[in-house]
This record gives structure tokens, C-alpha cells and sequence, in this order.
């Protein structure tokens, strides 16, 4: 079997489908599954409070009846996680934008919007660490979510 010239053509339609579903997927999870089931901070400063830590779900039912607060029962993960699960993704966007490197054109513009991709993974890893240590909601890794999907994702920009 012969290898052509061009990257592109290398790639099969069934790989190029196996990206994209992995991609879907990762999307899906960094930006949808996560943001809404992140332990909301009154639930964590409850389980703070009694020094427990918890890994898996949170059941909030008891801190949404200690505190007054309506609370719809949606099933909420932990800040532990909740950590692991957004390492996870951002460890696989990094992977798949340097897989995308090797058979797609890179341009002058590419190579800024992947720099700005490391910077933002960078920021948000180290609030997760954070997070993580201090069981606490993260901060700027929400707000760095905007940020990577875009540097990301070329057909939501």
C-alpha cells in the first residue's frame, strides 16, 4: 500500500468519522454533562462543613432541606469528579488538535487559535487543581469553557 503525498488523503472516511464522533463526544461531556451537574456551592459548603468528602454523586436533598433551598434533584457530581472528568476531556482536546496537526493545513491562524487552546487548558487545569484540593467550585475553568470550544471546535466558531 502506498502512502500519497498529500496527509489528506491518507485519512479514510471511516477514521475521519471516528474523530468526529470522539469529538462529538468530548464536546458533549465538557460542555453540557459537566456545567449542569456540578454540585451547586451551597451543596458543597454543606458536605464542607461536616468535612466529608465524597467521590461520585452528591446527594443534595439533605443540604437543599437544611438550607432552604429549592432544588430540582438533579443528580450532581462531586468536585473529585467532576475534576477527573474535565481532565479527561481537556487531555483529549489537546490530543486531537495535535492528531488534527498531522493531516489537516496549518496556517499561520491555526497555530495562534492551538496556542490560545494551550493557554486556556493551562488556566483551567490550574483551577481544577485547585478545586480539587480545596473542594470548591471552579472558577475560571467555567469560564475557559467558552473559550476552548471555540479554539476547538471549527464548525461551533
Amino acid at each position: 500500500m502506498k502512502l500519497h503525498d498529500d496527509p489528506k488523503e491518507n485519512l479514510s472516511k471511516k477514521d475521519r468519522s471516528n474523530f468526529n464522533m470522539i469529538r462529538s463526544v468530548l464536546v458533549f461531556f465538557y460542555f453540557i454533562v459537566v456545567p449542569y451537574c456540578q454540585a451547586p456551592g451551597w451543596c458543597l459548603d454543606y458536605y464542607h462543613a461536616r468535612n466529608e468528602r465524597h467521590f461520585g454523586m452528591f446527594d443534595c436533598d439533605s443540604a437543599s432541606a437544611e438550607s432552604r433551598i429549592r432544588y430540582s434533584a438533579f443528580p450532581t457530581f462531586s468536585p473529585l469528579l467532576t475534576v477527573i472528568i474535565d481532565v479527561l476531556c481537556l487531555g483529549g482536546f489537546i490530543a486531537m488538535s495535535l492528531m488534527e496537526r498531522k493531516w489537516r493545513e496549518v496556517t499561520k491562524g491555526e497555530k495562534r487559535r492551538t496556542g490560545l487552546l494551550y493557554i486556556a487548558v493551562f488556566i483551567s487545569v490550574i483551577d481544577l487543581v485547585r478545586a480539587f484540593f480545596a473542594m470548591k467550585t471552579t472558577f475560571f475553568a467555567n469560564l475557559m469553557r467558552v473559550a476552548i470550544i471555540l479554539t476547538f471546535s471549527t464548525e461551533l466558531r
